[in-house]
């Protein structure tokens, strides 16, 4: 779970067991090394849960007036190392926010929001090829906004990895 700390202005990456009474752990620090800012937003684990993905946002706290360079790492649960799988790009200088990483239950897709240009669009990342290509656009996003709920709203796979769901005007489309 991401968790908001407004006097950081930064989002946390806890875990919790679920047990009764567990007050939960920080998975990743809001402050990184030598007291670097770190944000993470989105995390989804993968389907056999060796691993997080996430949105991160390192170096700088969230804006809400100009875009900031969110990009999507894999994190191993266990050792705590660290990949960046889609480092932060910018677009004739502006930065291109990747946010809501979710693994396919096959393990062989990453779907992603990416914003370029005003509006945000779902990716597809062939994860064995690092091949993208583009499903559709979605709703607007929250990233030039207060993100308490994540930057974009949820979309999820189906159980055979076949199709796509996601919150589209007011509706689930496939």
């Amino acid at each position: 779970i991401s968790r908001f700390w407004a006097d950081r202005n930064a989002y946390e990456l806890w875990q919790f067991r679920p047990v009764p009474g567990d007050v939960g752990e920080v998975l990743r620090s809001s402050k990184g090394a030598e007291g670097a800012d770190i944000n993470t937003l989105g995390a989804r684990i993968s389907p056999e849960g060796s691993e997080a993905y996430f949105a991160s946002l390192e170096s700088k706290s969230p804006d809400f007036d100009a875009l900031t360079p969110w990009q999507i790492v894999k994190r191993d649960l266990k050792t705590g190392a660290e990949q960046f799988v889609l480092p932060a790009v910018t677009d004739e200088g502006i930065a291109v926010p990747r946010m809501r990483p979710a693994v396919s239950p096959d393990g062989q897709s990453l779907v992603f929001a990416e914003r370029r240009g005003g509006k945000t669009a779902l990716m597809v990342m062939d994860i064995a090829s690092a091949d993208l290509r583009q499903l559709g656009e979605t709703d607007p996003d929250s990233v030039l906004a207060a993100m308490t709920h994540d930057a974009i709203p949820r979309y999820d796979f189906a159980p055979d990895s076949s199709a796509i769901f996601v919150n589209r005007g007011g509706r689930i489309d496939r």
